[in-house]
């Protein structure tokens, strides 16, 4: 562990002299992307084997027309009614 620190020390060192501090910046910023994707992408997976999943998807879309202006939250259906 202290040598790959030393050596990553040593390759900014060389590569800030070089004027190669954008690829670092750049390339910790890439690393610590892939370290928040997999620590979010391991949650889901632990939400989704203790709640399960469930597919949501609209199964129709009517449009509706009345004499009075409303809003779609102003309608729900009842059975087969609307109200």
């Amino acid at each position: 562990m202290v040598q790959n620190v030393e050596n990553d020390e040593s390759i900014v060192d060389n590569a800030v002299a070089e004027g190669g501090a954008y690829e670092i910046i750049r390339k910790r910023l890439v690393d610590q992307g892939d370290r928040l994707y997999q620590g979010a992408k391991g949650l889901n997976e632990a939400r989704l084997e203790e709640f399960g999943s469930s597919d949501m998807s609209v199964t129709a879309r009517v449009r509706v027309r009345t004499e009075n202006n409303c809003i779609a939250r102003d309608i729900v259906q009842v059975g087969g009614q609307l109200l």
